[in-house]
């Protein structure tokens, strides 16, 4: 073979070889790129096949455990469900039961320490209506009493007495025949019904009070309640009155003023002096006039005043009498 000829053989070869060379390259680097690219995705893309161990499962059983005290935990107990129930209607202190004496002591105007299972209301709600007009009004009190003071009459739930407390009550045994007539009304009253009692001199003041300076007013009165455990307890202080208790002067329009400011109207009054006004008849006058036209009967005493059919005092206490349907009684 010339020389020729193997050049043009090698010429031809050439690039034979040469493609058989690239596409093995080739080859073998997209073999490679594909083994690679399926190790990448098992090593980052397929999850692990694990299988639980025993602690893992231990731990998950633990878990499941603790969620069934929660839903427990949301039933309270009815113990505290009924304290929640009593402390929305009224505080409870029966704990305190064993550090609380056996008596206790209830302002009731009368100074006095009574049990501690007594009842005292002080303006009660009203339980019925006053009826105007009629001489007797039914009051607020929860039982109607008669009522006979001085041989006076009255009938009704809530009665007021206005009694002159002067130093002149002194005399010639009035302060003792007040006391026994008093006793004798507040026994007759049943439980249920409600006392007032105001007292008048030169000040006013309720009974039970110290009276206070002639130009201050005192505090308003109050109805008190009769039950089995007040009334004894009244009259006792009643009982109690002595010529010390008494105050100079003998103001009505004091008395009036003072018995207009109860918190409802009373049944019936009893108004009790001894002596003639001291101060200001058209004052009294005054006063009185719209009080007597209040729709309740106001009894007017006098007890153990001289020449009182000459006074014009006492004729003023007549009007009120009658103006308001009341009854007027003079005693010696």
């Amino acid at each position: 073979m010339s020389t020729s000829s193997k050049i043009n053989i090698f010429r031809l070869s050439t690039p034979l070889v040469v493609s058989i060379l690239f596409h093995g390259l080739l080859f073998v680097l997209i073999g490679g790129t594909i083994i690679f690219e399926k190790q990448l995705t098992q090593t980052f893309f397929e999850p692990a096949n694990i299988t639980p161990s025993v602690q893992e499962d231990t731990l998950i059983e633990d878990e499941l455990v603790l969620e069934e005290p929660q839903e427990v935990a949301l039933d309270l107990p009815t113990e505290e469900l009924e304290v929640e129930e009593v402390s929305s209607a009224a505080p409870d202190f029966s704990a305190l039961a064993e550090t609380i004496t056996s008596t206790a002591t209830i302002d009731t105007g009368f100074n006095t320490s009574f049990s501690e299972d007594a009842v005292f209301e002080i303006n009660a709600v009203p339980t019925s209506k006053l009826e105007a007009g009629t001489g007797v009004g039914k009051g607020l009190g929860k039982v109607a009493s008669k009522v006979n003071f001085f041989g006076l009459q009255s009938e009704g739930g809530d009665i007021a007495f206005v009694i002159d407390l002067s130093l002149s009550m002194k005399h010639r045994g009035r302060t003792e025949k007040l006391k026994e007539q008093l006793t004798k009304a507040i026994r007759g009253m049943g439980e249920g019904t409600r006392l007032s009692i105001i007292c008048f001199a030169g000040p006013v003041w309720n009974f039970g009070e110290k009276p206070p300076p002639k130009k201050q007013n005192p505090p308003k009165p109050r109805w008190i309640e009769i039950t089995s455990d007040s009334k004894p307890q009244i009259i006792s202080e009643i009982k109690g009155l002595s010529h010390k208790d008494l105050v100079l002067g003998t103001n009505w329009t004091r008395g009036v003023v003072q018995a207009k400011r109860l918190s409802q109207k009373p049944s019936a009054v009893f108004f009790m002096t001894d002596g003639n006004l001291q101060g200001s008849l058209p004052d009294f006058k005054k006063e009185s006039k719209s009080w007597a036209a209040g729709g309740f009967p106001i009894n007017t005493i006098v007890l153990g005043a001289k020449d009182v059919n000459k006074s014009p005092d006492i004729k003023a206490l007549k009007e009120v009498a009658s103006t308001s349907k009341g009854s007027f009684k003079i005693v010696d």
